[in-house]
């Protein structure tokens, strides 16, 4: 009896992994569709960007570290702490980042920076950077990363899943943000997967009010 509890326990569990899996290929799928369809709105609302360093710090921390891996989070030469703009969608981007560094590094670190590049009158330009010291890509690939349903290689699809989606979004994400993404790889060296923006910066006014806002959000 034991054994067959067991037994299903795994078929149940299989079965909850595939259901998340599918799940999380069907919303790729949606949200491709719908950013090629112009449907993609962005918000624009104050983003607390140290807030928002912390959250991601909160996300990936633990389960890097795990892994043996050193994880860091910086910001750097900022005086500007709130931005206007999509905070999800701006973190839907990052979080992917992570989640291929997380998945492809097996030692060394995983970092993300924060750096404020330029600021003038009221908009401020900004670098997010994910850096890892993982398995790397071969340049080749490079030029391909960003198309739709794009993986390295079918032995990176069997061994690590997903849709091949996640970066085509992510590009088109930024690019309607009117930022850009650079990506910097070499196989067995690690990337860099950086994002530049140019923001507005909120209002005092704007980032009090955001911040009352979510002093009153319930737990």
């Amino acid at each position: 009896a034991q054994l067959h509890g067991h037994v299903a326990e795994s078929y149940i569990s299989k079965a909850e992994n595939l259901s998340a899996y599918l799940l999380s290929v069907l919303n790729d799928i949606l949200d491709m569709s719908r950013i090629e369809a112009g449907k993609v709105e962005l918000a624009q609302k104050p983003i607390d960007l140290t807030a928002l360093a912390e959250k991601l710090r909160d996300l990936f921390q633990k389960n890097v570290e795990a892994k043996g891996i050193a994880f860091s989070v910086e910001m750097q030469d900022f005086d500007v702490r709130y931005v206007i703009g999509d905070e999800l969608r701006l973190s839907q981007v990052l979080v992917n980042f992570l989640s291929n560094a997380q998945k492809f590094t097996s030692q060394g670190e995983i970092k993300v920076i924060f750096r404020q590049l330029l600021r003038e009158a009221d908009k401020v330009s900004i670098m997010i950077r994910v850096h890892d010291t993982g398995a790397g890509m071969d340049p080749n690939f490079l030029n391909r990363i960003f198309l739709p349903f794009e993986q390295e290689s079918a032995d990176t699809a069997k061994q690590h899943g997903g849709s091949g989606l996640g970066m085509a979004i992510t590009d088109n994400l930024v690019r309607l943000m009117g930022g850009e993404i650079v990506v910097e790889s070499m196989p067995g060296k690690g990337s860099d997967f950086t994002v530049y923006l140019t923001l507005p910066i909120a209002s005092e006014e704007e980032a009090a009010l955001d911040s009352d806002e979510k002093t009153m959000e319930p737990d």
